[in-house]
């Protein structure tokens, strides 16, 4: 893999790493509104929880994978990250 090429790989994953990380705090938010309203179903708390584990399963899939990249790899990825959240 080429310097260019590993750096649009990182970027790329830094991008669609965030936007996995943001359906998982949507999904915990989600959760947490529907288990705090009154009256709920069972069945919608369910659902609730359901997506809210999955979206955290994939968010920690995710991070494995990133924890296996080349460090160069990762040095891309996490400068990204930190572009795209307004971290300095």
């Amino acid at each position: 893999m080429t310097a260019e090429e590993a750096n649009l790989f990182g970027e790329a994953l830094a991008e669609r790493y965030v936007q996995v990380e943001e359906k998982w705090l949507i999904a915990v938010a989600r959760y947490k509104k529907v288990g705090a309203k009154e009256p709920i179903t069972v069945v919608e708390l369910q659902q609730s929880f359901i997506a809210q584990e999955y979206a955290r399963a994939r968010f920690e899939l995710f991070s494995e994978i990133i924890d296996t990249l080349p460090l160069d790899i990762q040095l891309i990825f996490f400068e990204r990250c930190k572009q795209i959240k307004g971290v300095n």
